[in-house]
């Protein structure tokens, strides 16, 4: 019978396994890479944050552009608005940082709403007659509906705050026209 000889008699120092000193250098590399890694952490949530939020602002922008479709010239003129240099009303809506609307009571201030997180600026300009590619009269019942939207975390004012998202848009309200004719004469 044959007796295999032992493991430990043909390997050589070198290769039983690692060194103190390689496994410290290992280790410092590991923990310079983590380190780096852990720096960069920050500038991705922030960019998530960003982009969270311009998503948000679109669906509000488009929440805002749909109800404005759907609503007659005159109504968008009684949503508590003002005139601006005698062309475009402008008016506020609030939203919560889901998207729900915030509905305030005439004369409250936005500041003391602190589930406000964002803040869209409407404005509406029935003045110009718009004429669109391919037709050769002018549009009477197209408006333009300009919507920005700004983060206003805690109801802050929203005019020092910048733009997430700012979309300009024509609609179409059947009852301008009237609205041109009465205010013409």
């Amino acid at each position: 019978m044959k007796m295999f000889p032992s493991c430990h008699s043909r390997l050589s120092v070198k290769s039983r396994g690692f060194t103190l000193v390689e496994v410290c250098i290992s280790l410092g590399i590991m923990a310079f890479s983590a380190t780096a890694m852990l720096g960069l952490l920050p500038i991705g949530l922030g960019g998530m944050r960003n982009n969270m939020a311009a998503a948000q602002a679109i669906n509000i922008s488009q929440q805002v552009l749909l109800e404005a479709k759907q609503a007659t010239f005159s109504s968008l003129l009684t949503n508590g608005g003002t005139v601006s240099a005698g062309t475009a009303y402008t008016y506020y809506r609030y939203f919560t940082d889901e998207g729900d609307s915030v509905t305030l009571p005439i004369g409250a201030n936005p500041l003391n709403y602190p589930q406000i997180t964002y803040t869209a600026n409407v404005s509406v300009n029935p003045n110009g007659s718009t004429i669109l590619p391919g037709s050769a009269s002018a549009q009477p019942t197209l408006v333009t509906l300009t919507v920005e939207i700004r983060k206003t975390p805690t109801g802050v004012d929203a005019k020092t705050n910048p733009d997430v998202a700012n979309i300009v848009s024509l609609v179409s309200c059947s009852d301008l026209s009237a609205y041109n004719t009465a205010n013409s004469n």
